[in-house]
C-alpha cells in the first residue's frame, strides 16, 4: 500500500511539474495580455466598426495567439494556474497596466504631433459673431473649396 502511494505521489508531482512547464512564461504572458486588451479596445472602437464592420473577438484572439505561437489551451491553462495565485496574477497585471499606460501616452503624443502638423485653416470668417442676449448670430453661409479626398473636421473657435 505504501509503495502504491509513493508511485501515485511521484506521478502526481511529475504531472503537475510538466503542466507547469507548459505554462506561458510571465514576461510572455504580459505581452500576450497587452495585445489582447489592445485588440479588445480596437474591436470596441466605434469608428473602426463603422469603417470596417464589426470585428469578431475570436478572430482577434486567434491572431494574437498565433503571433506569439501559443495555443488557446496553453492560455487557458496559464490563466487557470494564475487565477489560484492572485498575488502572482496581480504582479502580471501591474505590468500589463503599466505597458498599456505607456503605449497610450506614446500614441497620444504621436497623434498630438500629427494633429498639429496636419491641421490647416482653410477658411476664416471676416465677420464676427454677434451676441444679443441669449441669441447668437453667425456669419451667413460659406463655401469652402476642398481639392482632395480625405477626412475633414469642421471646428469652430471663439475669438
Amino acid at each position: 500500500m505504501h509503495k502504491r502511494f509513493l508511485i501515485f505521489l511521484c506521478l502526481t508531482l511529475i504531472c503537475c511539474h510538466s503542466q507547469k512547464n507548459k505554462l506561458i512564461p510571465p514576461d510572455k504572458l504580459v505581452d500576450v495580455l497587452v495585445e489582447m486588451h489592445t485588440a479588445d479596445a480596437l474591436a470596441l472602437d466605434n469608428e473602426i466598426n463603422i469603417d470596417f464592420g464589426p470585428i469578431d473577438s475570436a478572430t482577434i484572439y486567434s491572431s494574437v495567439l498565433g503571433k506569439f505561437g501559443i495555443t488557446r489551451n496553453e492560455l487557458e491553462r496559464t490563466l487557470k494556474y494564475y487565477s489560484t495565485r492572485p498575488e502572482k496574477l496581480n504582479k502580471i497585471y501591474n505590468q500589463v497596466f503599466s505597458t498599456l499606460s505607456s503605449k497610450a501616452e506614446e500614441y497620444e503624443k504621436t497623434y498630438e504631433d500629427l494633429d498639429e502638423f496636419r491641421a490647416i485653416t482653410i477658411w476664416r470668417s471676416q465677420n464676427s459673431i454677434i451676441v444679443k442676449g441669449d441669441t447668437v448670430s453667425y456669419p451667413g453661409p460659406f463655401d469652402i473649396s476642398i481639392d482632395s479626398t480625405g477626412t475633414y473636421v469642421l471646428a469652430a473657435q471663439s475669438c
